[in-house]
């Protein structure tokens, strides 16, 4: 079992870090390592908060240590959406995690787990999409030409600026109608 526990951990895409009750770094696994920029080795005896540095996204502050939140509560932690961790060689990364307690068998705690995986690209693409949209919309509200969307019953979904000036109607008026309803001939 022990031999089957560590392929495990070693062979799963996630970053893995055990610590004792004292926050202390017990385990890595070679995720752990690679994203955080410290090896077992170097890390093993230290604060977690020594080799995990996290802060908030667009503030850059300190976020809260999820160990320390976890042996305080006793209960799975989140982070928040907008943490990056700050590997050792100073590449930020956006990160989720999750911290869970660790307990022996009378449910004593004896440790934490925390669980974490880089999501630059994931945000990175979330971002790109958002402009794009922000984009098209721009476009499409600011254009002469009028335009206007209907679902596959042939309602309104979206009609933009010039469609509300020339017909008299707003979009929240129009979306969800057919144009008979509203237009009749």
């Amino acid at each position: 079992q022990r031999e089957w526990l560590r392929v495990t951990l070693h062979g799963i895409g996630d970053a893995v870090v055990a610590t004792d009750t004292g926050g202390r770094v017990m385990f890595m696994n070679p995720v752990a390592e690679q994203l955080m920029g410290y090896g077992v080795k170097e890390a093993a005896g230290r604060l977690l908060g020594e080799v995990f540095n996290i802060v908030h996204e667009s503030t850059g502050q300190a976020v809260a240590n999820p160990i320390a939140q976890v042996l305080q509560s006793g209960q799975l932690v989140n982070l928040a959406e907008d943490t990056m961790l700050i590997r050792r060689d100073g590449v930020q990364l956006a990160i989720a995690d999750s911290g869970a307690p660790i307990r022996d068998a009378t449910g004593a705690l004896i440790g934490v787990v925390l669980i974490f995986r880089d999501v630059t690209q994931q945000k990175r693409s979330e971002q790109a999409s958002r402009q794009r949209e922000a984009l098209l919309q721009a476009i499409l509200q600011n254009t002469t030409t009028l335009i206007s969307a209907y679902d596959l019953k042939g309602r309104f979904v979206h009609v933009n600026r010039r469609f509300e000036e020339l017909s008299g109607k707003t979009a929240a008026e129009v979306c969800g109608h057919l144009p008979g309803e509203l237009f009749p001939r």
